[in-house]
């Protein structure tokens, strides 16, 4: 895995709207913009601003996270809001998707962004 880091260019005064939730609706967006950066990455999406995720919204994640790992890269999320992360356990992805590589994954490298769409 490259060490190399990784800056992001995309800002909330970029012209792109930040999530508040993650939903079925946002979900499909936020694939376009993240998979190319997981494919490339190792990725820490940062959920401060989201209150709320559904179904749709966890597959998302679970997509994300696949495609990392395919390419030898890891992915979490982190800061979640307490409801995000009872959600996530509720379907088992506590374990596997929240600050799973933190320590590590703040120190190789990482793409740290918030979801825009």
């Amino acid at each position: 895995m490259s060490t190399r880091p990784f800056i992001p260019t995309d800002s909330p005064g970029s012209g792109l709207q930040e999530l508040t939730e993650l939903v079925r609706s946002q979900v499909q967006p936020l694939l376009d913009r993240m998979t190319p950066i997981a494919q490339r990455h190792s990725l820490s999406l940062d959920f401060s601003s989201i209150q709320r995720i559904d179904a749709a919204g966890a597959g998302a994640l679970v997509s994300l996270y696949c495609t990392a790992s395919k390419a030898g890269h890891q992915f979490s999320v982190r800061n979640a809001s307490h409801h995000v992360a009872e959600t996530l356990a509720l379907v088992g992805l506590d374990a596997v998707l929240l600050n799973a590589n933190a320590e590590h994954v703040s120190k190789s490298g990482v793409a740290v962004m918030r979801p825009f769409v």
